[in-house]
């Protein structure tokens, strides 16, 4: 029997967290290594495209994507 390699939080994927290591430094607006609120609070704003105080899927695709 081979050996499957089953991800998760113990084994995470080298390709998944290359692009959570991207999205983060993208968040990381002071470059300190950390969020702060007000970091989060800018990037809500800047995803939230209607100003409606929601984000949908398209609005948060549009987001990812444009980082």
């Amino acid at each position: 029997m081979q050996s499957q390699c089953i991800q998760g939080p113990n084994n995470p994927n080298p390709r998944s967290i290359a692009l959570i290591q991207q999205l983060f430094a993208a968040a990381d607006l002071d470059g300190n290594g950390t969020l702060d609120l007000d970091e989060v609070h800018t990037i809500f704003d800047r995803a939230d495209l209607n100003s409606d105080g929601k984000i949908d899927f398209e609005e948060f695709r549009r987001h990812i994507e444009g980082l």
